[in-house]
């Protein structure tokens, strides 16, 4: 079995504006959290010419561990009228059981014909390991920026995000806002 191994990322727009960084894999032969072994050795020849070789060799054996996030998205209702609402929730995992996921930004967009509610419980986030909703999150009128820290103070059509320093192995977390169908 291959793992892949992050080497950089990249951001993804999916539907409904959701954006997520998704590393850009390179496979190892071994499993998450397994293990891979370097080998070294060493030859020589003295000054006539002869071959020597050392009579050990020397190894480094190092852990295979990747962050492997998986992201879902649902509303409810699923079906809503103008003047209506719609509660949004995004899932997030972190499923590898070794290695934390570093900066992870989850972004999202409020669709298209639809305000983000400003009263009451409208939106939150959490996770349910060490960093126990820890996060920043922040709102833009474009995907560009510039970003307001907070929760958005006004109606209105924005891009939100949200950034959680460390995503532990297995660590998981839900995000939720509230929007009017205009």
């Amino acid at each position: 079995m291959k793992v892949k191994m992050q080497m950089a990322a990249m951001a993804v727009v999916l539907a409904g504006g959701l954006t997520l960084l998704v590393p850009v894999p390179a496979f190892a032969g071994v499993a998450d959290c397994g293990m891979l072994t370097n080998f070294a050795s060493v030859t020589y020849s003295n000054t006539a010419g002869d071959p020597y070789e050392a009579s050990y060799a020397v190894t480094a054996p190092f852990k295979v561990a990747s962050p492997n996030l998986v992201i879902s998205k649902y509303a409810t209702p699923t079906i809503q009228g103008a003047g209506g609402t719609v509660f949004f929730c995004i899932n997030f995992q972190n499923l590898s059981y070794c290695a934390s996921a570093i900066n992870v930004l989850v972004r999202d967009k409020v669709p298209d014909s639809m305000n983000f509610i400003v009263i009451g419980p409208n939106y939150y986030a959490w996770t349910n390991g060490p960093n126990n909703g820890t996060d920043a999150d922040e709102y833009a009128a474009a995907a560009a920026g510039p970003w307001t820290p907070g929760e958005p103070a006004a109606a209105g059509n924005y891009w939100l995000r949200w950034s959680f320093p460390m995503l532990a192995p297995r660590e998981s977390g839900v995000i939720c806002f509230r929007a009017t169908v205009l």
